[in-house]
């Protein structure tokens, strides 16, 4: 599970990454903060997800990406009806689901530190 975990905050960081360029390129003028906002929230929780697979039995840290992921899928789900033709939100928000339920099983199974 933890080369999964692994795998999925790569993928969140690159298509955030990714993200950005599209976004960059579609709205340059008009809504350039939502535009790196969305990236820095992504690349953000990309890598606590990533801090969370080296960390297993931190229970904290796990609630936070349970709460980030969440967030962070809804946010992608109103930016893919918004953008109606580009599937990487959509993509995006499938990532965050399945991290979200990792992070639910590492804040499971972490003892209190």
């Amino acid at each position: 599970m933890r080369t999964l975990d692994r795998i999925l905050g790569w993928v969140l960081v690159g298509c955030s990454l990714a993200l950005f360029v599209l976004l960059h390129r579609s709205y340059s003028g008009t809504a350039e903060p939502l535009v790196l906002s969305t990236t820095l929230c992504g690349l953000l929780l990309g890598s606590m997800n990533l801090m969370r697979a080296e960390r297993p039995h931190d229970r904290t840290l796990a609630k936070v990406c349970v709460a980030g992921n969440a967030f962070f899928a809804v946010l992608l789900g109103a930016l893919a009806r918004a953008t109606e033709n580009l599937p990487l939100p959509l993509t995006l928000a499938a990532v965050c689901v399945a991290l979200l339920l990792l992070s639910m099983r590492t804040r499971r199974r972490s003892r209190p530190m």
